[in-house]
């Protein structure tokens, strides 16, 4: 286990109105739906020591104490007791807190603590929304707000693929499809198994 500070406080967490889809911020749906879909004999198993009032949480796994970080220890604290102190770990910067129900999800952290990010307007340019993905990890908005971009089609006619990350001009649902696998990849990868 690495050392992690436990009397870290950020003035700057509040989950409140955290618009981070981060490691140890939002879970957001990509990586539940990830999480959800690995098969759950390849998660590890382990079981909650402790939920500290500033975000961190330890895990015993096989015998180790694993140090995790997430903004909202009062969420965490609730769905481990709910889940009588069982946790999964499914990968992708998620524990699994298990109850006759399902599962909840926790987006966590190895690297400690990072301050939240206030919602802020979006630029519902493919360009704001890939500075969007970088910036803030994700974003969510209604479908009604991509459905006056143009076709596909129309707005490529003649212009270099639409799947290059550093074309601006091309629709929304094509950008979002081409750079969140990489990026979610590297924001929500497998690492935290």
């Amino acid at each position: 286990m690495s050392a992690k500070p436990t009397d870290t406080v950020l003035d700057a967490v509040d989950p409140t109105t955290c618009a981070l889809y981060t490691p140890g911020h939002n879970v957001h749906f990509i990586q539940a739906k990830l999480g959800w879909e690995t098969d759950p004999a390849t998660y590890r198993h382990g079981t909650v020591i402790c939920v500290q009032s500033d975000g961190w949480i330890t895990v015993e796994v096989d015998g180790e104490p694993l140090a995790f970080w997430t903004h909202d220890p009062a969420r965490a604290r609730e769905c481990f007791q709910r889940s009588a102190g069982i946790v999964e770990l499914p990968g992708y910067s998620l524990l699994h807190a298990p109850h006759a129900g399902g599962r909840y999800c926790i987006c966590v952290s190895t690297d400690g603590p990072t301050p939240c990010a206030a919602p802020s307007p979006i630029d519902l340019t493919p360009a704001g929304l890939l500075s969007r993905i970088r910036s803030h990890g994700g974003f969510l908005i209604p479908a009604e707000a991509l459905r006056d971009w143009p076709d596909e089609e129309d707005a490529h006619a003649g212009q270099p693929s639409p799947h290059s990350e550093a074309n601006t001009s091309e629709r929304g649902v094509t950008l979002v499809k081409s750079v969140t696998q990489p990026i979610r990849g590297g924001l929500h990868g497998r690492s935290s198994k």
